[in-house]
Order: C-alpha cells, then structure tokens, then sequence
C-alpha cells in the first residue's frame, strides 16, 4: 500500500519534468488499490469515480475557452453500425475548418481542407467520451489548422466489452473514408490502440485502401502489467495513473478472457511482424515521463521490422498525453497540431498523386 509521501516520490524520478505539469500533477492524495480479484461493480465504480474526478480538472487542462467555436463548425449526427451480432448507431461529430462546409466544399475557391483525420478519443477503451473537453479542444485545434477532424463516439467496455467498441470505430472509420476520401487515423492512449487495430481488422478484411496512415499519441498497445520487458511501467507508476489502475482496466477491456488478451486486434502490441507488414505510414509519439513509453517503442520497432514507413517522435519533460494539454502547454500543444498537419497532408498528397 502506498502512503501519500511514497505516492508524491515518483515526481523524484521525473527530475525534468515541465514546472507547469508538476505544479498541476502534485501534491496530490494517494489512492489505495483495488485487489486484483476485486469484485467487477467495484471495479466498475472505481474507474467511474476515477472519470468523474478527472473531468473537474479537465477544463484546466483544456484551457478557459475550450468551448469556443471561433475558427471552425461541428455538425453532429448518427451513423448506423452493424457488427455482425448487434444493429446500433454510432454518434459522432465532424469539426471543420469554419469556412468550409463539412460536405467538403469550401467556401472560397482557393481554399481546401488539409485533409481527414477520424480521432478516437483515449480513457482506455474504458472511461471518457468525445465530449471530454481536451478531446473536444483538441478536435478544433486540429480543424482549425485546417482538418476536418470526424470524432465518434464507441461504446466503452464497462458495458461492452472489446470487440464492440474496435467495431464501433471502424465504421466510423469507413463511414468518413466513403465520404471524404481515405482518412488519417488518429488517437491518444486507448484511442492509439483503437487506430491500430482498425488497421489490423483493415488488413483482414482487404480494406487497408481507405486507411492512409495512423498519428498515435502514447498508444496503449500493450495488455498485461507488470512486464519486466517494459521497466518504464513501474518506475513512472502513480504519476498520472497507476499500474494497478491498468491492470484493472485491462482486464475490463478484454473482459478476463485470455484468448481476447493475447488478441493484436485488442492490444496491437501482440500484433507478429507479418501481422504488420503492408500497414500504412505512421507516427508513435510517446512522451518522457510516461509509464507506456517503453511499450510505445516496442511497439515502434515491430513496426520497423514490419517495413511500415514510421515515425518515433518524444515529447522531453512530459508526462502521459501531454501534448493534449492547450490549457497548460499551449505551445506544445501548437508544434503537435502542426505535426499531425504536415503528416496529413503529406500522406494527403501522396494518395492523391497514386489514384
């Protein structure tokens, strides 16, 4: 059990960590783990007191005016899902850059959208929404450097285990890339797994053509902790969340099934080298100080030895998802929209020149 003075230490092990996200991140109160064998509605309400709690801070991380529509528009609406066993809608939202209409004509003639980028939001496949105001800031930062940004909302496993919510997202996925043309996939923590894996279940189905490349910050690719291949997971433990935390949510996701744990389509980590070969272009950005970042380079190396084209990028004196954080890291936050830009429009062009 960790006491307050131990739960404060792991900042000790972060000695450049940004001022700004240290004054943010600590002092802060220890919480005691659930066991391992906890009861699932323990759990359960665990991880819903875990959400409620982050979504006070929240609009400090996603700045006082996250709720701003300067500089762009959303048009919000239901997309129906067939996964094979259950008929549902999925909800989702389309940011755009304020002068174009999301129909992808622009307003003016000398104008054009960058391109599309379909965003899973993070919270382990488990917690969060697309109306989580980092994510809805982070979708308009990134219309406003001129993407259309397509956000869906999928089903979290505290009520529908994985494989409903990777479903969900792959029709949103090919929804927006019949649309609009073959789309970026985008994502923080949990939303990088779900990137990964829709280019996984692509590759199965032979529909990679509508996926041109993947932009994953900190990807939760990896299912089982502790892992003594990946020491960043204890030595940066309890300073956003807590391995026991992932533990628990691993668990949740795949919902104590082994077969589905050792899955690539639930965590891509598991994912072979020839499982990977002939993916698409992609970038892993990890950051300092974060408990997946050892697990994020695993993963970016399988994808070198795939011959995938991709890209490793780290965020230095950061912690988990930081880059998100336009509330205390406003310039940081700017160069990571800028590089998503150039990663879209690059692929963008790319594609355009091959069809």
């Amino acid at each position: 059990m960790m006491g307050e003075a131990a739960h404060n230490a792991i900042g000790d092990r972060c000695p450049n960590l940004d001022p700004r996200i240290r004054k943010f991140l600590f002092p802060k109160k220890a919480v005691l783990p659930l066991p391992s064998n906890a009861p699932r509605k323990d759990v359960m309400a665990r991880l819903r007191a875990r959400e409620a709690e982050d979504y006070l801070t929240a609009p400090i991380l996603a700045g006082e005016d996250w709720k701003s529509l300067e500089g762009v528009t959303v048009e919000s609406l239901t997309i129906p899902c067939n996964d094979g066993s259950t008929t549902t809608t999925i909800p989702l939202d389309v940011y755009s850059p304020a002068n174009h209409s999301n129909k992808g004509k622009a307003k003016h003639s000398n104008e054009s959208v960058v391109g599309t980028v379909v965003f899973f939001h993070g919270g382990g496949m488990v917690i969060y929404s697309k109306e989580h105001p980092v994510y809805v800031r982070t979708a308009k930062e990134l219309a406003r450097a001129g993407m259309r940004v397509v956000v869906p909302e999928f089903r979290s496993a505290l009520e529908a285990p994985f494989p409903n919510g990777l479903h969900d997202c792959y029709e949103a996925a090919l929804w927006a890339s019949r649309k609009y043309g073959p789309v970026v996939l985008f994502g923080d923590s949990g939303g990088g797994n779900l990137c990964h894996a829709v280019i996984l279940l692509a590759k199965i189905r032979n529909q990679l053509e509508h996926f041109i490349g993947t932009y994953t910050l900190a990807p939760y690719v990896w299912g089982k902790y502790p892992d003594p291949k990946f020491p960043s997971v204890e030595k940066y433990d309890g300073l956003t969340y807590t391995m026991w935390l992932n533990r628990l949510v691993c668990a949740i996701y795949t919902h104590d099934d082994a077969k589905n744990a050792d899955s690539p389509l639930a965590w891509p980590g598991n994912a072979s080298v020839t499982d990977l070969k002939g993916c698409p272009p992609a970038v892993v950005h990890v950051n300092e100080y974060d408990m997946l970042i050892d697990t994020c380079r695993f993963f970016y190396y399988k994808l070198l030895k795939a011959g995938v084209k991709v890209t490793y990028v780290e965020s230095k004196s950061t912690c988990h998802d930081a880059d998100l954080w336009y509330g205390l890291l406003p310039e940081l936050n700017k160069a990571f929209v800028e590089r998503v830009k150039k990663f879209v429009k690059e692929l963008k062009k790319a594609s355009e020149t091959t069809h």
